[in-house]
């Protein structure tokens, strides 16, 4: 048990190829988001919160973490610090707290006056957020946006709405399309994420010869 009758984990160091990803964690990121994550893990390294459940060998918390943990050790093993809960959980309350450690509604929220306070002292784009996630969170109205940012995310938003019309102007010619099927959802995220693309279906030519230049470049620097 912890240091008082409400703590239920106990520190300790395992090998990460004991630790699972919980198969059932709905739990999504999209790979802007997940590069937050490794190059805040670059920068300051992993600070702990890793839940994991010993019984099933299951993460409980941390699953995008240990996943840019992974990709930093380039798939070898390693040790990995971790909180084992003690005494470990049923079936039943670890899917129950994989939720719960991650549902948005059972936490708290930001002050904007706070936030804006905040950002008098430190970088919030390197916390985290950028122009769109504070124009999105807090409204143009907030100081935290300022009028660059706001002129760059009209004009992003612009070019998309041009190239939907070029799209829905041309869906009828077969000629404008290249389709690419693949066996399952899950293989075409492995896709998408090996190019470092969103997960969606539809995909514009110049981010996909982007992406496969850009990892011609990495490859080569190797």
């Amino acid at each position: 048990m912890g240091a008082n009758k409400f703590e239920r984990f106990k520190p300790v160091v395992v090998d990460r190829s004991q630790v699972n990803f919980a198969a059932y964690n709905p739990r999504t990121i999209t790979p802007a988001a997940a590069k937050k994550i490794k190059d805040k893990m670059q920068s300051i390294g992993l600070l702990g919160g890793i839940a994991w459940n010993p019984s099933t060998g299951n993460l409980v918390s941390g699953h995008q973490r240990v996943s840019q943990l992974d990709k930093l050790h380039k798939g070898k093993d390693y040790k990995l610090s971790v909180d084992a809960c003690d005494p470990p959980l049923d079936d039943k309350e670890e899917k129950e707290m994989n939720i719960f450690l991650n549902n948005p509604h059972a936490q708290g929220e930001y002050s904007i006056k706070g936030l804006e306070n905040l950002g008098k002292e430190i970088d919030l784009k390197i916390a985290g957020f950028d122009g769109s996630d504070l124009l999105k969170d807090f409204g143009e109205q907030s100081d935290l946006v300022n009028a660059d940012e706001i002129k760059k995310l009209a004009d992003t938003v612009t070019s998309l709405e041009n190239t939907a019309a070029i799209i829905q102007g041309k869906h009828d010619d077969v000629d404008f399309y290249l389709c690419l099927v693949f066996r399952s959802h899950e293989d075409r995220k492995a896709f998408t994420d090996r190019l470092g693309l969103e997960d969606n279906t539809f995909q514009s030519p110049v981010a996909v010869e982007k992406n496969i230049l850009d990892g011609k470049q990495r490859l080569s620097e190797i």
